[in-house]
């Protein structure tokens, strides 16, 4: 074996480079012909003639510098143009020229006997001899001889675990190799050292007992493993802060607590609602958020502690405080230096200090959290500092100033009032209410908003006064509307409904004094209501009464109309007389519970300019004005120019001006044109039209009728019809009335117009008092009319018959053939069995006055029966399995 520097030389060497050495093959070749020597020794002559025949004598040397690094690597590539090879060409033993420096293509290389083409390469270990000739003169030759060693690694197979002193990277088969032992932190020698070739099998290694080994290199690489085991290390962390500890790559999520050395982790660090961080540590040394969100470390060879660089989580504190005009708010949360802040901490008092110069501003706080929860707000004494503790949230503070200075002192405000309902929608009734007895809340602030049994509201007052009217708005999800109170030094009236225009005959009273008694009269009117309270001698002090929906604060009553005696609270009831003064010349009388007033008579709009109408009273005195309850008579008297145009006065109707009263004219008995009615509590208007009692005199159409009322329910899969329930009467008079003959005088005829004089057609009517559903177009034909029930169509129907004018209803029956849910049928009727008329309808129209003729086998219309429709003796429709077909 090599001395190990020369190996270590040998081992470093990947090129050849040569040094001179000189290497002489010296190869020498003689030519002689057969001619005999001659010896140097003889006569010119003859030695003349000696050297002309004795030829030249060359020879042939090769010369190459041997290489300086004999030694090489196995996979080595030797390359030949690292050598100088020269030859030397001899003249009979004299050297001829210089020697010539032969290119690679000049000289052969043979290795075993093997022309080397190029370079060679070193396959195997061992001695090489390489043998040269020149090309040119192969007998020239010269050899050299290298050797081939194989080295092999050696490699550390446990380098994350140990680290091996004194290995060598390589070493030659046979060589001693010694090498120590050192294990990395957290790990421990568990089953030896094993040195393993490149087959896996384990080379034999001497312990030398002081954790160095000793084994004779093989001619194989070797990786050496040293069998350890591994310490784990504990993880300490900042609970609140510090999330899972988690291996890296590694699908398990489970929280990790302790380690081996080398193991990558990870983890997030997160904020808490009440606690932040500035700085995260892993064994005191601050680490990074990495791009994961995550931060890393690799497990060290002992217990690690991960830390926060704590800090109380601050919030922010959004206010309102910009929007504020009457007041500035200073919010702090160190009460001695005020610093102020928009920041805050859990568990800290904040505090929220509101100046102003206006004393009578009043403040309402919020306090919210992010979502949407309040929090406590405590206000000291003043009202104007108002403290809440911080929780862990964003917070919203939310100020509102009222200025109560605007209607500060006012009568109304600052009182403590309290009302009830009173009052029905009939009859009279008395109460007494005290104010234990007021169950509903009211309030007037001085900045102008209220409350109204708990609804809230907004007020106005021009000016203050101890007697008056306030105006209040309600604005709710449902409606906006307004509502009027009206007060006197003690008492409140308003109208309890909650939309505007409403009735008072539901009043809500009350008072702000407990020492009040208030009473209470309610008139049968339904919307008179008196309220007053009186003093120890009985004297009214202060009243309120509503009339005819309007309201007066403070009326004076008085005894009688005359207004000579005040009236005293004893003399204010349901069963005594008393007059009510709302103002110098207005008032009314109050007669044992019904009010007294007088109401307009006036002419109805459109009434007939031919027509004078005149009202009288009992006495018979003419009037413009009645009192409600009194009886009026109207007189109608029709002037010269009518009369002798030979027109007459019609009915005249009555109107009045209240939804809620009614009056009607009553003929008086023996008096033509002359009515009576009964003044109701408002405004009355008479109308009167003349008529011409001629003007259809004479017309085909005229007569008594007597019909039914035709519709599905009563008329399918009927063949006969002859209920009592819907018929009707109707007479066609030829003063172009509609009249009902069974109809009280009160009861205003219809209208018949646009009739004309023949036997068929249609007419109008209008105006029919007693029967609005009468009021449409009308057909007509010999005898029979018909209208639709409805505004159109003939699925339901009147229809009637011409019948004398003592006639009998019981004895009229009617056959009918009802066809497609009404989209057609026909009808007869029948007095005392026999056939009085016929009507057909179909395509939405009133055939009147037809006639049936049975075909087939049919002997009368019913259902499946065939017939022709007959119309003045003309066929009109066939119908035939209950379909209708147009005549030819």
């Amino acid at each position: 074996m090599a001395p190990s520097r020369e190996r270590e030389n040998t081992y470093s060497m990947k090129k050849a480079y040569l040094s001179i050495a000189s290497l002489l093959a010296c190869i020498t070749l003689a030519s002689c012909n057969g001619d005999e020597i001659v010896s140097s020794d003889s006569t010119a002559s003859k030695e003349s003639e000696t050297a002309s025949s004795i030829a030249n004598i060359f020879t042939y040397r090769l010369e190459l510098e041997t290489p300086s690094v004999t030694t090489y690597e196995v996979g080595d590539v030797f390359d030949f143009a690292s050598i100088v090879v020269k030859e030397k060409t001899f003249k009979n033993g004299t050297i001829e020229g210089g020697a010539k420096t032969l290119a690679r293509n000049e000289f052969v290389v043979k290795v075993n006997g093997h022309v080397i083409e190029g370079n060679f390469t070193f396959a195997n270990a061992g001695d090489v001899e390489f043998f040269l000739s020149s090309a040119a003169h192969p007998e020239a030759t010269a050899n050299f001889k290298l050797t081939a060693v194989q080295h092999y690694s050696l490699t550390n197979g446990s380098a994350d675990k140990v680290v091996l002193t004194d290995l060598p990277e390589k070493a030659l088969p046979g060589e001693s190799v010694t090498f120590g032992v050192t294990l990395l932190p957290g790990y421990y020698l568990e089953n030896g050292v094993k040195v393993l070739n490149d087959a896996g099998e384990e080379i034999e290694t001497h312990d030398n007992l002081d954790f160095t080994y000793t084994f004779t290199m093989p001619a194989s690489n070797i990786v050496i493993h040293i069998d350890t085991g591994i310490t784990d290390f504990t993880i300490s962390k900042d609970q609140e802060l510090i999330g899972d500890i988690l291996v890296e790559d590694s699908e398990d999520t489970a929280d990790t607590f302790s380690a081996t050395p080398g193991t990558k982790l990870k983890f997030q660090a997160h904020e808490t609602v009440d606690t932040s961080f500035t700085a995260i540590y892993v064994d005191g040394v601050e680490v990074a958020k990495g791009e994961d969100e995550y931060y890393h470390f690799v497990m060290p060879h002992h217990p690690v502690v991960i830390s926060a660089e704590r800090s109380p989580k601050e919030y922010g504190i959004e206010t309102n405080a910009a929007s504020l005009t009457l007041s500035t708010l200073k919010m702090y949360t160190d009460a001695e230096s005020k610093t102020e802040i928009t920041n805050a901490h859990k568990g800290q008092t904040v505090y929220l200090e509101l100046v102003t110069e206006n004393a009578y501003v009043k403040y309402i706080v919020t306090v919210k959290t992010s979502a949407g929860n309040s929090l406590e707000v405590t206000p000291d004494n003043s009202g104007k500092l108002f403290t809440f503790v911080m929780v862990s949230s964003k917070i919203t503070v939310e100020i509102k100033e009222d200025d109560y200075s605007k209607y500060h002192g006012y009568h109304v405000t600052d009182k403590a009032w309290k009302f009830t309902d009173f009052g029905s929608y009939s009859g009279s009734s008395t109460n007494t209410f005290s104010y234990g007895n007021l169950t509903k809340s009211l309030a007037f602030e001085s900045n102008g908003t209220g409350t109204f049994d708990g609804t809230p509201f907004t007020w106005s007052q021009e000016k203050d006064a101890n007697s008056g009217s306030v105006v209040a708005s309600f604005e709710t999800s449902f409606s906006s509307y307004e509502k009027t109170f009206y007060y006197t030094e003690n008492l409140v009236v308003m109208n309890p409904n909650t939309y505007n225009n409403s009735s008072w005959y539901r009043v809500g009273i009350g008072s702000w004094n407990e020492n009040s008694t208030i009473h209470a009269l309610g008139l049968d009117d339904g919307e008179t209501r008196l309220f007053y309270t009186v003093d120890e001698n009985d004297a009214i002090k202060e009243s309120i009464i509503v009339n005819d929906g309007t309201v007066t604060v403070n009326p004076t009553l008085y005894t009688d109309e005359g207004k000579a005696t005040l009236a005293k609270g004893s003399e204010v009831s349901l069963t005594s007389d008393f007059y009510v003064s709302l103002s110098e010349d207005a008032g009314f009388s109050i007669a044992k519970g019904k009010v007294k007033r007088s109401y307009s008579l006036g002419i109805g709009e459109g009434s007939s300019e031919q027509i004078t109408i005149v009202y009288k009273n009992a006495n018979g005195e003419t009037i413009t004005k009645a009192k409600n309850g009194d009886t009026v008579t109207v007189s109608l008297a029709l002037s010269e120019e009518a009369t002798a145009a030979g027109l007459s006065i019609d009915t005249p109707s009555i109107a009045v001006d209240d939804r809620y009263s009614s009056a009607a004219l009553t003929p008086v008995e023996g008096k033509e044109n002359t009515y009576t009615f009964v003044m109701p509590s408002a405004n009355v208007t008479v109308k009167a039209l003349t008529f011409n009692p001629k003007i259809y005199e004479g017309y085909a159409a005229l007569g008594k009728y007597v019909g039914f009322e035709l519709y599905s329910y009563t008329a399918k899969d009927m063949a006969d019809y002859s209920k009592s329930y819907g018929k009707f009467t109707r007479e066609i008079t030829k003063a172009g009335k509609f009249v009902d003959p069974s109809a009280t005088a009160t009861k205003k005829p219809g209208d018949v117009t646009e009739l004309t004089n023949s036997t068929n057609g249609t007419f109008l009517v209008s105006n029919d008092s007693g029967e609005s559903r009468f009021n449409k177009k009308w057909f007509f034909d010999n005898g029979t009319m018909a209208t639709s029930w409805g505004d159109e169509g003939v699925g339901g129907a009147y229809v009637a018959v011409r019948v004398a004018g003592d006639f009998d209803s019981s004895t009229l029956t009617t056959k009918i053939h009802w066809m497609n849910s009404g989209e057609s049928w026909a009808l007869e009727f029948y007095i005392s069995n026999v056939l009085a008329g016929g009507i057909f309808a179909t395509n939405e129209t009133f055939y009147c006055g037809v006639t049936f003729e049975m075909t087939g086998d049919s002997t009368r219309i019913e259902k499946n029966a065939t017939y022709t429709v007959k119309l003045d003796g003309q066929a009109i429709f066939t119908v035939a399995n209950e379909t209708v077909t147009a005549a030819k």
